[in-house]
């Protein structure tokens, strides 16, 4: 689920500026994720091959990317890279670290035709 509601709103963000830009056709989507989202290379693809068919996404070039996310423990203040979907602080052990704000939304970069 966590997978579809991230493509679907990617889109949206891709439909508004094709729309801005006077685009009739989205010829690629390149998606770069932090992979602290707690989703799946495969899915969130099949995700967003799915929700852009018959739109003006409908033969878009997909490609998603996943790249490390930085945390912050809360704890122990320790910046450290997320690794796997649990992430836990090295140092201290804390399992609720708080992700960067500037890990938290994806990176979209759109090809307009």
């Amino acid at each position: 689920m966590h997978s579809l509601a991230m493509a679907q709103d990617i889109l949206k963000v891709a439909f508004s500026e094709a729309k801005k830009h006077h685009a009739k056709k989205i010829k690629a989507i390149s998606v770069k994720v932090g992979n602290g989202h707690f989703t799946e290379s495969d899915s969130l693809q099949f995700c967003l091959e799915a929700t852009a068919k018959g739109t003006i996404a409908d033969e878009a070039r997909i490609e998603v990317e996943f790249m490390d996310t930085a945390t912050k423990c809360l704890e122990c203040g320790l910046v450290f890279p997320v690794e796997d979907h649990l992430p836990i602080c090295p140092r201290c052990g804390n399992k609720n670290p708080e992700m960067l704000a500037d890990e938290e939304l994806p990176h979209i970069t759109l090809e307009l035709g």
